[in-house]
């Protein structure tokens, strides 16, 4: 059985990768296997011999890096596939060794081949969807109010974050319950989300927790990134408290692991502010929906409005304020 003749990726990169030049080297000729670079466009790619008749694999439209094509060249039929992403260059490479092994060592079918290595390198190149920034910035706002509690009562106050955990609002301290609302915008104009978000639980005060972000411009700024790693550097010390950071976290489909990429800086536009959610406050609710609609109410299943709390806070570092995150603290 005749072995793959294997360039190591450093001779490859060396004698093969040739900037300017296009070079072929030949692993094998029964069936033709070859790997190149070409230094002209900027790519390495793999050549390989395949059946007539044979198709693409499915796995190539699924890689946005890498490109595939079918042609014929001395009565031959030949699948190339390359890649012009240099940062791919190593691994793209182990993949095309691995290819020819399979095709050579254990006489796979050159396409069948390819598409098990294909796949496997659709698994390396996965990477978690991102949030969008209205998902980034509301989580962000929860954890900078988390950070709020702790700075007054200690790593406690963790357990007061509820949100995660399928509760109607983010953040209950004892008969206080928070929903954190956080916007880009330079008013406080938050959205609102169906009927029932701002229905206090039995013999709860309900607050609305206003924040308001904004680009850092040339200054420092933070991070939900760096946000999670002060949180997970708080809660260190304990074990248990470390393991409950990460599982709230979780149930927010983010890891700490995954929170390293969301990097985006931000500061504070305006100091954070609470809103009592009490009669002055302009809430849509159940029991007003069943006032102007009458029966036709029950045919509301959900919506979404934005509501303008401007003069309806307090902010921080007033007695108001102080207050608010005070009450039920004490009990």
């Amino acid at each position: 059985m005749t072995r793959p003749d294997h360039l190591s990726w450093d001779n490859f990169r060396a004698t093969v990768m040739v900037a300017g030049e296009k070079r072929v080297h030949r692993i094998a000729s029964a069936p033709r296997i070859d790997v190149f670079s070409d230094g002209t466009l900027n790519r390495i790619g793999l050549v390989m011999e395949i059946a007539p008749g044979a198709v693409l694999p499915p796995s190539i439209s699924r890689l946005a890096f890498v490109e595939a094509r079918l042609f014929t060249a001395d009565g031959r039929h030949l699948i190339e596939v390359s890649t012009g992403r240099p940062a791919l260059y190593h691994e793209f490479y182990h993949l095309a060794a691995a290819a020819a092994e399979r095709v050579i060592i254990q006489l796979q079918d050159p396409v069948h081949a390819l598409s098990a290595e294909l796949d496997a390198f659709e698994a390396l190149l996965e990477v978690r969807p991102l949030f969008g920034i209205e998902r980034e910035i509301g989580l962000l706002g929860e954890l900078l109010f988390l950070q709020e509690l702790v700075s007054r009562d200690g790593p406690r106050m963790l357990d007061s974050w509820i949100g995660p955990t399928a509760e109607p609002h983010d953040f209950r301290v004892a008969t206080n319950e928070y929903e954190v609302k956080t916007t880009l915008s330079p008013r406080r104009i938050h959205t609102i989300n169906g009927p029932e978000q701002l229905v206090p639980s039995t013999d709860c005060t309900l607050f609305l927790v206003s924040t308001l972000l904004a680009p850092p411009g040339s200054g420092d700024g933070f991070s939900l990134s760096s946000t999670v790693t002060t949180l997970a550097t708080t809660f260190a010390s304990s074990r248990e408290r470390t393991m409950k950071l990460e599982a709230l976290l979780a149930a927010c489909d983010l890891s700490v692991a995954d929170a390293a990429q969301y990097t985006r800086s931000f500061m504070r536009r305006r100091p954070v502010a609470i809103v009592p959610v009490d009669a002055r406050f302009p809430s849509i609710t159940r029991p007003i929906l069943q006032h102007v609609l009458g029966p036709l109410a029950t045919r509301v299943d959900s919506f979404r409005y934005d509501v303008n709390v401007e003069g309806l806070e307090y902010e921080q570092g007033s007695a108001a304020f102080e207050e608010a995150m005070h009450i039920g603290h004490a009990r």
